[in-house]
């Protein structure tokens, strides 16, 4: 059977977010997909002109020459059923999906995908009722660290010989921190909120749907938000702080990551924060620190795929280095802090306890620098592409109804947990502006 033909593409927007992190993948999955258009406003100031770097690439001026050619014939069009990446300022998202989605194309939209629940819901249903895809670019689901700490948190079942090095977390704190103490401007620190200006709707976006794909939901959200350095406007945040507050566990089943059967842990508490106002290096601001029933995960410093698609590589050029750190790498970057019980000394310590008298012995444990597993950002678009593939296999076959079900199997970021996304960082600017805790049950 002949491989499906490459899907074509139209990149919306033409600035740093298209150039970095959007058309190297796409031109790495040649197998998958052809660069068939590129939007660029002629008055554009976001990047060079798109002609010069990608002369074979049709240009459009506008969102509707993308979809009805140039002249609005339909000549130079964009085929049915191709796929629309949206790049453009935040505001916009939403509108420009609809309007990709309502023209009956996939689409890849750049975080975040809404500002409001009601447009994040206008986007799971009108992707619903065209049978197309509709995804935020969630791309930090496949940095180094996360992948790592993943496997770490679910190690393969059914194997008692490999059971969680890290237990049931009981504390998780993931941070984005920078050390930028002059504001370097543009739209994202010059408005507010409303328009997806400042730094929840940024890294925020990010570090709540690592969260939420680790627990789910949580049942309430206290959060800060503030202008640390006083040079945005009041409303336009460059430091917060979110606590995601978790129910109390049912009592753990007698297995390798309860310390002794029975137990009931407190919900995990987690915390995401970042700030322009952390003076470490790279290498050394806080990522991640896990703490658990069996041991802790400690990192410093973030995945090198963001500076290496700056550099100019691609997982094409590159594809033995892309997405691991370099050799010379400072180990406090390269590698994270593992400390977990040992496994004869938890036995022991449950054996011990479950026997009549005298005080548990406590579990030893060992500490070792572990290195991350590669960082995996063309697996987003390799996924897209085939879903998008299995979408229109089923549509050609007639099997229109099966197509929900095809994208609820397949993709890796789906529309629903984007509506949780979007209400989780809208309660936690309602805690933040009301100064009190919220409910995740809240209207927003």
């Amino acid at each position: 059977m002949a491989a499906p033909a490459p899907t074509a593409v139209a990149v919306i927007g033409y600035g740093s977010s298209a150039r970095t992190f959007h058309i190297p993948f796409v031109l790495s999955l040649p197998d998958v997909f052809h660069l068939h258009t590129i939007q660029q406003r002629p008055e554009s100031k976001s990047g060079p002109p798109a002609s010069t770097q990608h002369p074979n690439v049709r240009i459009a001026p506008t969102l509707d020459s993308v979809f009805k050619g140039e002249s609005g014939d339909g000549h130079g069009a964009l085929p049915p059923w191709s796929l629309v990446i949206i790049t453009t300022a935040n505001e916009t998202h939403n509108e420009f999906a609809l309007q990709a989605i309502k023209n009956g194309h996939h689409v890849i939209v750049e975080k975040p995908a809404a500002l409001t629940v009601k447009e994040a819901v206008a986007l799971k249903e009108a992707s619903e009722a065209e049978g197309v895809i509709c995804c935020a670019y969630q791309n930090r689901r496949l940095d180094n660290d996360f992948l790592t700490l993943r496997a770490l948190l679910h190690p393969p079942r059914n194997d008692p010989s490999q059971p969680s090095a890290i237990g049931q977390p009981t504390l998780v704190e993931s941070r984005f921190d920078r050390y930028r103490p002059l504001a370097k401007g543009g739209w994202r620190e010059e408005v507010g909120p409303e328009k997806g200006g400042g730094m929840l709707w940024d890294l925020g976006a990010h570090l709540v749907d690592q969260a939420l794909v680790l627990f789910g939901p949580p049942e309430k959200v206290t959060a800060f938000a503030s202008s640390a350095r006083g040079q945005l406007p009041e409303n336009v945040d460059d430091d917060f702080l979110i606590h995601l507050h978790y129910p109390t566990t049912a009592p753990l089943p007698p297995d390798s990551e309860a310390p002794l059967p029975g137990t009931r842990i407190g919900g995990p508490r987690v915390t995401l924060g970042a700030s322009c106002l952390s003076a470490h290096t790279d290498a050394e601001q806080p990522r991640w620190k896990v703490e658990g029933t069996r041991g802790s995960f400690l990192k410093t410093g973030t995945d090198p795929q963001e500076n290496q698609l700056k550099a100019g590589w691609t997982p094409a050029s590159h594809p033995e280095a892309f997405g691991i750190y370099a050799k010379d790498s400072p180990r406090a970057l390269s590698s994270a802090r593992l400390t977990t019980s040992t496994a004869a000394s938890l036995a022991a310590a449950v054996a011990a306890a479950a026997s009549a008298g005298g005080a548990p012995k406590q579990p030893e444990l060992a500490s070792t620098d572990i290195p991350m597993l590669p960082g995996r950002y063309i697996d987003f678009y390799a996924n897209v592409g085939n879903t998008i593939w299995a979408v229109e296999a089923v549509r050609e076959s007639g099997g229109v109804d099966e197509i929900e079900k095809v994208k609820k199997e397949r993709l890796l970021v789906k529309i629903d947990e984007t509506v949780d996304v979007t209400k989780c960082i809208l309660l936690a600017r309602k805690s933040a502006a009301e100064e009190r805790t919220v409910k995740w049950s809240e209207g927003v």
